[in-house]
């Protein structure tokens, strides 16, 4: 055979098996070194192990049945009390039926559990330290009073003119230390929805009012922004999980140790690298989290993004987002690193 075929098939062979590299999951980073992980970290714990520092343990708070979305609805604290509120939804079998409930758990300064709410039906918003549904509203957060109480309602007949129910939300909207809005379609009242007539809820004077009317506001938002004063607020997340490897005063990913690398696959239309998945190293990140002034140690599943190219953000990301929530008045914390589960840290060892 000629020299010049012997070598096209030399680079057709290099070729195919440049591309059937390229397709596959196997890469050359995964036969090379890594480095062995640093004794220091060798003690540090997954949160689901439960561990301890000298003055702080962490323990499972409770399990939710359903996504506890602890970014849309964090943990409440009542600075007035200095109490903490936080939710978890259960699935309650009977018979065929599955009923879903919603339990407020009130948690003390030091992470004691002190009183608990359950709904069934009608679940809550807080707005303003209340807990609102469209029948009623209740003060449990406040003052611990689990009584529903009414709304005074405005044109609960239906018979007010829309020029008279306008200026009226108007005053109230603007004279109302809170306000809430419900759509027909939001309340499971039959004649609200035939008659396509909104609900808006106005904390005025001391007491909730609720006024009925046909598009009431033009604003497609539900809860309005809190003009008033309350001691009642969302916590903080403490956790900035676009920078996890920057320092701040509450936690920091001290090492990340490289286990598997995961080559990129593509192209896919519209990812800005032209990759349907980044080059990354999947891997262990070990984490210090500050709780007063105690240091606590844990680990936790991390991917680097190799091909990340960003001054403001970090490569390094969890596979779920974590949570950790404290302040100063309080003496515990809360944290969670999946969807299900709410971990407190708080005083005592096992």
């Amino acid at each position: 055979m000629k020299k010049w075929k012997w070598y096209v098939l030399g680079v057709l062979g290099i070729s195919i098996l440049a591309i059937a590299y390229s397709l596959s999951d196997f890469s050359l980073m995964n036969i090379l070194p890594k480095g062995s992980l640093p004794e220091k970290y060798k003690s540090y714990r997954e949160i689901a192990e439960g561990f301890a520092s000298k003055e702080f343990q962490v323990s499972l708070l409770f399990s939710s049945d359903n996504e506890m979305r602890l970014g849309d609805f964090p943990p409440i604290f009542n600075a007035a009390k200095n109490t903490v509120i936080v939710a978890r939804q259960t699935e309650i079998k009977k018979g065929d039926n599955t009923e879903l409930h919603k339990t407020f758990l009130k948690l003390d300064a030091n992470g004691e559990l002190v009183d608990s709410l359950t709904y069934n039906k009608d679940w809550p918003m807080d707005w303003g330290g209340y807990l609102i549904t469209p029948k009623g509203y209740c003060s449990w957060i406040l003052d611990g009073n689990k009584e529903v109480f009414p709304y005074a309602e405005e044109n609960g007949s239906l018979t007010d003119d829309s020029t008279k129910i306008s200026k009226r939300f108007l005053y109230l909207y603007q004279a109302s230390e809170f306000v809430y809005y419900y759509n027909h379609w939001d309340m499971d009242d039959p004649r609200l929805q035939k008659l396509e007539v909104d609900k808006a809820l106005f904390y005025f004077n001391g007491k909730w009012v609720a006024l009925y009317g046909k598009n009431l506001s033009d604003l497609s938002v539900q809860g309005y922004k809190i003009k008033g004063k309350s001691p009642v607020g969302d916590m903080v997340n403490r956790i900035d999980n676009t920078n996890l490897d920057k320092r701040n005063p509450f936690i920091y990913m001290e090492h990340f140790q490289k286990e598997y690398y995961r080559k990129s696959h593509g192209p896919s239309f519209g990812s800005p690298t032209g990759n349907s998945s980044p080059d990354r190293w999947e891997g262990t990140g070990y984490f210090d989290l500050i709780l007063k002034k105690d240091t606590l140690h844990f680990k936790q599943d991390i991917t680097k993004d190799e091909d990340w190219h960003s001054a403001n953000m970090s490569p390094f990301s969890p596979p779920v987002y974590l949570y950790y929530f404290t302040n100063s008045q309080i003496n515990f914390g809360l944290f969670a690193n999946d969807n299900f589960r709410l971990y407190s840290i708080k005083k005592g060892r096992k």
